[in-house]
């Protein structure tokens, strides 16, 4: 199976494929901040188009977001029932649809950003905003190369995973199509053979990692540089813009009735 399919970036000439990976965490941060500081269900719907506007601009498929109401749907009901115990329906209904609501725009934000970024700039953009904690002597270096090579392993763990599940199934074990208990005991047993090759694996890492002369705590230097250009500066400009709106809003200094 090819490793390629369990990566979300998708490759699509879009205007928040090009932002800056750095630029664009920081965007996304405050818009989520936004998000979870909004106060009333008025402002997390207009907060709930704005992300859907973003979510085109992207041009990432719609079918991507639908997928998640199939979690929503239950933890609204349950939320609903939990919340009723304490408050009257009405109260419980509005209380779970805004958790409900800030998740969903959480999720579909998530996946806007994990389609439209590479896993080592994920990683890059990481690096960059925990950068000041080495200030108290945090080794974000190191913390930095942990998820970058986190990221590298998961495609190769699942199709080490995949690997053997086919050689099981090639011994009579039928891990896909068998019964729970069947398909249970195939897992069980990869296991440890898919320990026994991720150690493999990082063991040769740590080898070559070695041989080309890499050293823990040593300054990093970049493939890529950043950039800040028009698109950065609208995002960055654009994400603040909202930040302090909602803030406006929770203060009573602007009225949001829409409803």
């Amino acid at each position: 199976m090819n490793n390629k399919s369990y990566s979300r970036y998708r490759n699509i000439n879009s205007p928040i494929h090009k932002i800056d990976p750095i630029t664009k965490l920081l965007s996304f941060i405050l818009i989520i901040t936004s998000i979870f500081l909004s106060q009333s269900i008025e402002t997390l719907v207009v907060m709930f188009l704005f992300v859907i506007v973003i979510s085109f601009v992207s041009r990432i498929k719609i079918s991507s977001y639908f997928k998640t109401l199939f979690f929503i749907i239950p933890f609204f009901i349950s939320m609903t029932l939990i919340y009723r115990i304490f408050y009257s329906w009405e109260n419980s209904i509005i209380l779970t649809s805004q958790m409900s609501l800030r998740l969903y725009i959480f999720i579909i934000l998530s996946i806007i950003y994990t389609s439209s970024t590479k896993e080592m700039e994920i990683a890059n953009s990481i690096e960059w905003i925990i950068k000041p904690l080495r200030l108290i002597k945090v080794p974000t270096y190191e913390i930095s190369m942990m998820i970058m090579l986190a990221i590298r392993f998961i495609p190769l763990i699942i199709s080490d995973l995949n690997k053997i599940l086919i050689a099981q199934s090639s011994r009579g074990i039928n891990s896909i199509n068998g019964t729970p208990r069947e398909r249970g005991r195939a897992v069980r047993n990869s296991l440890l053979p898919m320990f026994i090759l991720a150690f493999k694996r990082a063991d040769d890492i740590s080898i070559s990692m070695t041989i080309r002369g890499y050293k823990i705590g040593k300054k990093r230097t970049k493939f890529i540089k950043n950039k800040f250009m028009f698109l950065e500066f609208i995002s960055i400009l654009l994400s603040i813009g909202i930040l302090i709106i909602i803030i406006l809003i929770n203060n009573g200094t602007i009225y949001m009735g829409l409803f």
